[in-house]
């Protein structure tokens, strides 16, 4: 009752939040537990606080709530607060993919080639990913072709991208850029 008055008293008492965590996830309290791992992810410490709650939250939601939209939720926050987190990079592309929202997985991984989310090595995979989505999702060509020039310069035979450009130089009966 004491740690309730304290958080309706000051809802961003780093103490309070800290404590109400420990004693609902020992009461088993889940959706509560969700409410404060959702302030600490929001008014907690620092980066690394913050991204520690908003993974545990995902993890609650998935695992205790069976509440997947805010797993989501929860796992976007953290991936805008540490870029590199795998699990919730895989978490959100499986998402995308599964509910074929192509739009956003696009987004999903500019936003980590923007923010060095991807390693160096992982880089031309996503790339092909970008510019596939683009043209063949989406059948967004003019979108496509920036990311496809970006694998014609990493990988010159490349087969979907000469797909790509075959098919972009023929409509656009541009064949001295096909013979290049």
């Amino acid at each position: 009752a004491y740690l309730e008055q304290a958080l309706a008293a000051d809802e961003q008492c780093r103490s309070a939040l800290s404590l109400a965590t420990i004693v609902y996830a020992s009461e088993k309290k889940w959706s509560e537990l969700a409410d404060v791992l959702q302030r600490r992810s929001v008014h907690g410490a620092g980066r690394d606080d913050k991204a520690a709650a908003a993974h545990r939250l995902a993890q609650v939601c998935l695992h205790h709530l069976s509440d997947s939209s805010r797993a989501a939720a929860a796992f976007q926050q953290l991936i805008e607060l540490d870029p590199q987190h795998s699990t919730a990079l895989a978490y959100l592309v499986d998402l995308y993919s599964n509910n074929e929202e192509w739009e956003h997985l696009i987004a999903l991984y500019e936003d980590q080639l923007h923010a060095g989310g991807i390693r160096e090595e992982d880089e031309f995979g996503v790339l092909v990913q970008i510019a596939m989505l683009n043209w063949k999702a989406l059948e967004k060509k003019d979108a496509a072709e920036p990311y496809f020039e970006k694998v014609r310069r990493a990988q010159p035979s490349h087969a979907g991208m000469l797909s790509f450009f075959r098919e972009l130089c023929g409509e656009r009966e541009d064949s001295a850029r096909l013979i290049s």
